[in-house]
This record gives C-alpha cells, structure tokens and sequence, in this order.
C-alpha cells in the first residue's frame, strides 16, 4: 500500500512537471548608453527603439562551432527562429534556425561579433531621412567602437 501511494505521487509530480512551460531566461539586447532595445520591424529586420511589449525577448543557445571559428552562441527567440547576419554592412534578419555560420556570434566585452571574424561588430546605424535605427554588421575601426 505504501509503495502505491509513493508511486502515485511521484507520477503526479512528473505530470505537474512535465506540464509547465518552462523557458530558459530571456533577455533583451539593448544599445550601449541608451534606451534603445532590439525590436523586429515589419520584414523581420532588427531595429533599435524605446523598451516596449514588442521589444525582442531572446536567449543564447551555445553553438556547434564551425572548424576555425571561435566559441559562441546563437541569439535565439522561441519560435525556432535565430538572429541572422546578411552580411558586412547589411540589417540582421530573425530567421529559421538553421545552424549557419552566419547564426553563430561571439560576445566579447562590448562587442558582439560573428564568430568567425573578430574584424566585424554589431552596430547601430540610423537610415538616411527616416527616424528608424538599424542593426548591422560593420568592420570594426578606431571610430567604430559601439
């Protein structure tokens, strides 16, 4: 009767479990000295506006690291969906995850980097006439340093 009652409560326990919705701790990127955070706009780019309920809520996933790449971690939503590079001065995409290379950065002091190239940063960069503040990938120089 007692190993029934044990058993009993342990598969209650592992229903209880099993039954929540648990996520891993999510953050929001935010720009350096500013109140700007990490949003999509409406083609899935990421820009840059003040903290809302549409800020992006993300997660780094350790990543399989290519050969000669350096550790890092992909910048993850929920919905299977990974922060993409397009390239060097081009917008970041939030895509399917599909472990590319161009999915896998490297967090280095105030710098986020792709993981296979420590020339190149993410940085901010407001398009021309609009009021709108993109992110993109750049080569890093003296004056680019956020």
């Amino acid at each position: 009767m007692r190993f029934n009652f044990l058993l009993l409560l342990l598969t209650t326990l592992i229903a209880v479990a099993l039954s929540q919705n648990w996520k891993p701790c999510q953050v929001n990127i935010k720009l350096k000295s500013t109140n700007l955070f990490w949003t999509l706009d409406t083609r899935r780019f990421v820009i840059l506006q003040p903290k809302s309920s549409s800020s992006l809520k993300l997660t780094t996933v350790p990543f399989r690291v290519p050969l000669g790449s350096v550790k890092g971690s992909s910048i993850d939503r929920f919905h299977g969906e990974s922060v993409q590079s397009l390239g060097p001065n081009k917008g970041l995409l939030l895509l399917r995850t599909n472990l590319e290379p161009t999915q896998c950065w490297h967090f280095h002091g105030d710098f986020i980097h792709p993981c296979n190239n420590h020339t190149q940063a993410l940085t901010a960069e407001r398009t021309i006439g609009t009021s709108i503040i993109t992110v993109k990938l750049k080569h890093k120089t003296g004056s680019n340093s956020q």
